[in-house]
């Protein structure tokens, strides 16, 4: 289906690639023939009462979540929740009538407003009915339903709202709550990268790449925190104790460093890898000078 303007540029092309001698004569006639007698597409500047009222239904949403932060009393909870729920599966519907009309990016931007909505959702509904929950365990729901949405729909925008949001949940974990390795992350990004796989979509391969990289710079950051202690004279006296241990528990929670050099190009700090060799040399090191020590006693 093709509209006025597009046959137009069409009809320009072919006389060009004739007056070139890619094509002849007879077979331009027999592409325009072929395109003019499919049906017109309606025309992208007509209204359409669907996308309106899709729209209010998405800036509805967004205003209660406004007022629900800024005072969950201006608007009664179970309504605040029913607009909310109206509205996220508005976007959706929204997403699939703009899909079905090969207007991709505004499908896709529809999917993401949806998504936006249901994350903030969540913590919107354990703020006004005082749930207490671990704040992670929202995110990973969040991106759970991403990720269900990219699989149903599909969305390649659903499913990089989903990498992003696992991978934010897996930082949370670690950084904010001390969790040494967080291997619940693995089943998720699978998930996301076998479909980033089966859509054939490079972009997000790489966003995949770039999730999976961020959760594997903790043997970065063992080396570089080895190397820091080991350059100040007061860490001397303990230097090869503390990179055995060190590399003991990092070993026995995540694994050994590939030294494929993937953490050094994502690293935000710009750590060299050269760390990761200081502190493999002062682990072979200590594996004589702790036995020697322990000899002595």
């Amino acid at each position: 289906m093709v509209t006025d303007r597009e046959l137009v540029k069409l009809r320009e092309e072919l006389d060009r690639w004739v007056a070139q001698g890619v094509i002849s004569p007879e077979r331009r006639d027999a592409i325009l023939a072929e395109v003019s007698s499919r049906p017109e597409k309606a025309r992208r500047g007509g209204l359409s009462v669907m996308p309106f009222i899709m729209g209010v239904l998405i800036a509805a949403g967004a205003t209660v979540l406004v007022m629900g932060f800024a005072d969950p009393a201006l608007i009664p909870r179970p309504l605040a929740v029913l607009i909310l729920i109206i509205s996220i599966i508005g976007a959706l519907f929204l997403a699939q009538w703009l899909s079905g009309r090969e207007r991709t990016v505004s499908s896709q931007l529809a999917v993401v407003a949806g998504l936006g909505l249901f994350g903030a959702g969540l913590f919107f509904i354990t703020n006004v009915y005082f749930i207490h929950v671990h704040p992670p365990d929202l995110v990973v729901i969040w991106a759970l339903g991403a990720l269900i949405a990219a699989i149903v729909l599909p969305s390649r925008g659903a499913l990089a709202a989903g990498i992003v949001t696992a991978t934010v949940w897996s930082l949370m974990e670690v950084l904010n709550y001390r969790t040494i390795f967080h291997w619940e992350y693995l089943p998720l990004w699978a998930v996301a990268f076998g479909w980033t796989i089966s859509l054939r979509w490079r972009t997000g391969m790489h966003l995949s790449a770039v999730g999976l990289l961020c959760w594997m710079s903790v043997n970065l950051f063992t080396g570089a925190k080895l190397a820091h202690l080991n350059l100040l004279p007061q860490g001397q006296s303990e230097r090869y104790k503390r990179a055995e241990a060190m590399v003991d528990t990092m070993d026995e929670h995540f694994g050994s460093c590939t030294n494929h050099g993937e953490c050094e190009a994502a690293c935000p700090k710009e750590i060299s890898i050269d760390v990761i060799a200081v502190m493999n040399s002062d682990y072979l090191a200590s594996k004589f000078k702790n036995r020697k020590s322990l000899s002595r006693t």
